[in-house]
């Protein structure tokens, strides 16, 4: 039985310990490249930041940078980057050589930063359409680009209806109707980080708790990212109590595993030290066999019995018919 229940301590140490060890592996790299021509008042470096909230995409500052890519002498650029967690947007931007690195320049036809999102995709192109000096998402080889252009470009048909408004009545109804437009998207997308953009694009200020409620829906079809807890109203698992207990649960198993390891061959190497009569009597009381029993059947003395019960219990070092019991599978 002790045997048993080694093989599936072993089993389930083995088990944390593999899932613990894809934990902490280093993440697959994918590539980003693309072309991007710049005339001589543009410097030839393109800026990739890291956007960790949605609050972040429009903010500019030298935490958020990660790395600086050269662009080559025909507009070629490329780099390499760890695979996140989440599928997760970065932010290229370029700068005019008299501005600072952090500089972005926001609504105009110089706007000079676009986004591209990774997660799963090994390699991602992007391709500029004209309008802008780096293009959202336009990607020829990215599924997951590919739906947040597709959500950008319903996103910019809207906005320009919105623009030509005439009245504030026309307005609030052409934002209305982009809202579901984009929630439609969120609610039928199968991709977190597009429900995550529709959802947000919706904003328009007088929905608020709508998008706060579709934020909330998201997360119960889709599960947690990073991106939701600027809309949260529910209790996200702590992350490094998750990991400790994790870790907790290992350390606690293997433990236990060892423990029961050495204690087993502590007991074998006592067990060794009993004669071969010595062992049959510790069988019998085992299987419950009173003492006269256990002369009975071995044909000896009943005080030999006690004898070897006392000799027996002094070499174990126990002292109880009980604690027998602790020795079933080495008889």
């Amino acid at each position: 039985m002790t045997i048993s229940r080694q093989k599936i301590g072993k089993q389930i140490f083995l088990c944390f310990l593999t899932l613990f060890l894809k934990n902490i592996t280093l993440t697959a790299q994918l590539t980003v490249q693309g072309i991007t021509q710049l005339d001589s008042s543009w410097s030839k470096d393109i800026y990739v930041s890291e956007i960790r909230t949605l609050q972040d995409m429009y903010k500019a500052g030298n935490h958020l940078i990660i790395k600086r890519v050269t662009i080559d002498t025909s507009g070629n650029w490329r780099f390499n980057i760890e695979e996140p967690k989440n599928d997760m947007l970065l932010r290229l931007h370029v700068r005019r050589k008299s501005d600072p690195v952090t500089s972005l320049v926001i609504g105009s036809k110089l706007e000079n930063f676009g986004f591209v999102a990774i997660g799963k995709d090994r390699n991602i192109t992007m391709v500029n359409d004209k309008k802008s000096i780096i293009s959202s998402f336009n990607t020829t080889d990215s599924p997951l680009n590919k739906e947040l252009h597709h959500i950008k470009k319903t996103y910019d048909f809207w906005v320009e209806l919105d623009l030509s408004s005439h009245t504030k009545a026309e307005m609030i109804a052409v934002r209305k109707k982009a809202a579901d437009d984009l929630f439609q998207i969120a609610d039928t997308t199968n991709a977190i980080l597009p429900a995550i953009y529709a959802a947000n694009l919706a904003n328009f200020g007088f929905n608020n708790s709508e998008v706060t409620e579709q934020m909330n829906s998201i997360y119960d079809r889709l599960g947690d990212h990073p991106y939701l807890s600027l809309y949260k109203t529910y209790e996200k698992p702590n992350r490094t109590i998750l990991i400790y207990s994790v870790a907790f649960v290992i350390v606690g198993l293997g433990l236990y595993y060892f423990r029961s390891v050495f204690i087993m061959q502590y007991r074998k190497r006592q067990f060794n030290t009993l004669s071969f009569r010595e062992r049959d009597v510790v069988q019998l009381a085992v299987d419950g066999k009173t003492n006269k029993e256990i002369a009975n059947q071995l044909n000896i003395e009943l005080n030999t019995v006690k004898t070897h019960l006392k000799n027996i219990y002094s070499k174990l070092e126990i002292s109880s018919r009980r604690e027998l019991s602790k020795y079933n599978d080495h008889v």
